[in-house]
């Protein structure tokens, strides 16, 4: 028997032990190699180096890639504790410990290039379903099926490295571990977890300061400022965590406490549930605590990725008002030309709508020293299905021209000082952060009484409407090439369908680079409780035999698992799904679809997981069954 032999024989006479691990790794694999086909597509060559596209595919590989690291490592160090006392009987029989590192490391390289060359196999197999998508999500013309030879490389070199890796450092999993706690580690109970009023009262205080900041979000900008900042959202991220991690290691030792109290407790065999719910709540806390984690990022990169795509629409009329804008300072000579150009290309369009008004400015640039006559702001914000209003002498209503001065009330010092020498004291009565010209061509409008807007120059804005503005590209793409001039400072021609399509595709390729690292997300949850279950079931089979052996029949022992299972399984997924729907208080403002998408995705969720929990359930229930009866 060489130490190759037993390696191979170790891999394939357990194999349901090496089984999870293998069709975890086989998962990640082929989610990394899938991907990989849709980088190197051929239709994807005319992308230049250093494009938007191409950083972000090249990106989201990355990702999926430290992800799949991540995940592996872990999958790696729970196969590795399965198999302790297998270890710990193979050191007292006499292997060395230079005998030993290379049975795992030959051990890790058997599984780890099976399971690459299984999901190439499987990825090659399915690449044209994925490439389909990936044509649909990103809207790119072609993108058929081929021989991805580079993905097929890529995918077995990094992933031969990871392992390779993975397969040196292994040992140090069970390295610090002594020989007789390997071979008890099927019979080592777990220490109780003792109830802390101050860590208690501490989660208690975090979360009334939380809900203080929920409640006050859109009150007071201080607040809203910081936690939309990167610093803000980042702590926030952290204080979610700690209260998360409080509440989990605190609320079931009170809750399994005042259960104790009740007659519901000595009903049936729920004092068995509870005692050995108690009897490892440490592992099963931790265990659910990094699936809360896994499927709160994993449910929420989905929806709020996917709610940003249906949402596009919306936020593009937003942000350019009208389907067309040509907007022409006073000395720009091509003016007639380009508005009959626009006008005698679109004029037969159904729904077609023109808007004129002029917006007046002071000094070198038309940044934020713009003003516009209350009675054209009135006759152009019908357009956009605003409200008119009604200004006195002294009066000014600022409106938005750009994210960086929405809500501003703060007076440009040109429009001040021109409005000074005219004897006017100008004082702002309100502001509106909804666009009236293309956002960010002006820094914000001044609204001004119709006999206060004099002494400014003037710009002249033409805005048209159209039905079917989405489906007009090839219109836009020819006036696009014929609205020239000689200095290109003198107009400015803004088109809704171009931004449409621009902000579509970042969109569908962001949702595109999400799905790929939430499907890890939700296979490394799975996966944690899937290896909990049956790394236990050796020690869980001894503890149930001998209940059994007291009276416990074979439906109550049943019930019994598929109860604890459903905790196990459904307890951090229902709190992601809370997590979900309590996060739409900052995004549910900003993505009007957010808790409509949210609502679908829950369904979807909830399905899924009742599957899982079906499968999980009776697979389980069955090995544990033949193991005691």
């Amino acid at each position: 028997m060489t130490l190759n032999r037993l390696a191979l024989n170790n891999v394939l006479r357990d194999k349901w032990t090496y089984f999870a691990y293998f069709l975890s790794s086989v998962f990640s694999i082929f989610i990394f190699f899938c991907f990989s086909v849709s980088m190197f597509h051929p239709d994807l060559s005319v992308i230049q180096n250093g494009s938007t596209l191409s950083m972000a595919m090249m990106a989201g590989s990355i990702m999926v890639y430290i992800f799949s690291f991540m995940f592996i490592s872990y999958s790696i160090r729970a196969f590795m504790k399965s198999r302790e006392k297998t270890l710990g009987l193979f050191i007292i029989m006499g292997t060395s410990k230079k005998q030993l590192n290379r049975m795992i490391f030959k051990e890790n390289m058997i599984i780890g290039i099976a399971a690459i060359i299984t999901a190439i196999i499987f990825g090659i197999v399915l690449s044209p379903l994925f490439l389909m998508i990936g044509k649909k999500i990103m809207m790119l013309e072609g993108f058929a099926m081929y021989m991805p030879i580079k993905a097929i490389l890529l995918t077995f070199v990094m992933f031969f490295i990871l392992f390779f890796i993975i397969s040196l450092i292994s040992p140090i999993f069970i390295r610090k571990n002594k020989v007789i706690n390997m071979l008890k580690s099927d019979k080592t109970d777990e220490k109780d977890m003792v109830f802390s009023l101050l860590l208690m009262t501490i989660g208690l205080l975090i979360i009334i300061a939380l809900g203080f900041i929920f409640n006050f979000y859109n009150k007071i900008a201080l607040i809203k400022d910081f936690v939309d900042s990167s610093v803000g959202v980042m702590l926030m991220f952290v204080v979610i965590l700690v209260v998360l991690y409080i509440l989990y290691t605190q609320l079931p030792i009170l809750i399994i406490e005042a259960v104790k109290k009740e007659r519901l407790y000595f009903k049936r065999t729920n004092m068995i549930i509870i005692a050995d719910l108690k009897g490892k709540l440490r592992s099963n806390v931790k265990t659910m605590y990094l699936v809360t984690i896994l499927f709160t990022g994993a449910f929420y990169a989905i929806v709020m990725l996917y709610a940003a795509n249906t949402d596009v629409e919306r936020v593009t009329k937003a942000s350019y008002p009208y389907s067309y804008t040509y907007a022409s300072l006073s000395n720009n000579n091509y003016e007639k030309q380009h508005i009959n150009l626009i006008r005698n290309s679109i004029k037969d369009k159904d729904g077609y709508k023109e808007y004129t008004f002029t917006v007046r400015y002071k000094g070198q640039t038309y940044g934020n020293a713009v003003v516009m006559s209350q009675s054209e702001y009135n006759d152009v914000v019908k357009a956009v299905h605003g409200n008119p209003i009604s200004l006195k002498n002294n009066e000014i209503y600022i409106v938005s021209g750009s994210p960086k001065t929405m809500a501003s009330s703060d007076i440009n010092d040109d429009v001040k000082a021109v409005l000074e020498e005219q004897g006017i004291t100008p004082k702002v009565v309100g502001v509106n952060v909804e666009n009236i010209t293309p956002e960010g061509y002006f820094g914000k409008i001044n609204v001004l009484d119709d006999e206060m807007v004099k002494g400014f120059d003037t710009i002249k804005v033409y805005g048209f409407n159209i039905d079917n503005w989405k489906e007009e590209g090839e219109v836009t793409e020819n006036l696009r090439s014929k609205i020239k001039g000689d200095n290109e400072y003198k107009f400015g021609f803004f088109s809704a369908e171009e931004l449409f399509v621009t902000e579509k595709n970042s969109k569908n390729l962001m949702f595109y680079v999400g799905f790929f690292i939430s499907i890890i997300f939700v296979i490394a949850a799975c996966s944690m409780i899937y290896f909990k279950l049956f790394t236990e079931i050796e020690k869980e089979s001894v503890k149930f035999k001998g209940i059994i052996k007291i009276g416990l029949s074979k439906k109550e022992l049943s019930k019994v698992i598929t109860t604890e299972i459903f905790i196990l399984m459904f307890t951090p997924f229902l709190l992601a799904i809370a997590f979900l729907f309590a996060g739409g208080w900052p995004f549910g403002s900003k993505i009007n679809s957010y808790f409509t998408v949210a609502v679908v995705c829950s369904l979807v969720f909830l399905v899924i997981q009742t599957l899982g929990y079906i499968m999980v359930s009776l697979k389980y229930k069955k090995a544990i069954l033949k193991k005691v009866i």
